[in-house]
């Protein structure tokens, strides 16, 4: 089965942003193409549906957390290749708009992820209601 690839312009329409952003949060470090990144003047950087859901994963978290944060997400779900796939779900404990923790749990651990915090603020992002709201 052929991989899907979509360029900025159309990650930005799928998942609702203005068109330029995918390749500025690219410029910030905030997410990276897995397909193509940009290669000088005249290229365009290419995207995989993974790389969909990031850019929405980071268009939610945009408004909640420093951006040392974000760039240091992007490094977290590079280094995690399942980070992105389906049943996976995350929870990231906030604090004063940094992050404390970033957790990977299944589903079967998940109720207990979601009542015990020490932290007070916390985000559950579940991948299959992600990849559900962006018809993927």
């Amino acid at each position: 089965m052929a991989q899907t690839v979509l360029t900025s312009p159309e990650v930005a329409h799928k998942i609702g942003v203005a068109p330029r952003m995918p390749t500025l949060w690219a410029e910030r470090g905030y997410l990276s193409p897995s397909v193509q990144d940009a290669d000088g003047r005249g290229s365009q950087r290419l995207w995989s549906l993974d790389d969909v859901l990031h850019a929405y994963i980071v268009k939610i978290l945009i408004a909640h957390i420093c951006t040392r944060d974000l760039r240091a997400l992007n490094l977290f779900v590079r280094a995690h290749p399942k980070a992105l796939q389906p049943g996976t779900v995350w929870r990231i404990d906030l604090t004063d708009r940094r992050i404390l923790r970033v957790q990977m749990v299944d589903t079967v651990s998940r109720a207990s992820a979601v009542r015990a915090t020490s932290a007070g603020i916390f985000l559950i992002i579940e991948v299959d209601v992600v990849c559900a709201g962006l018809a993927l």
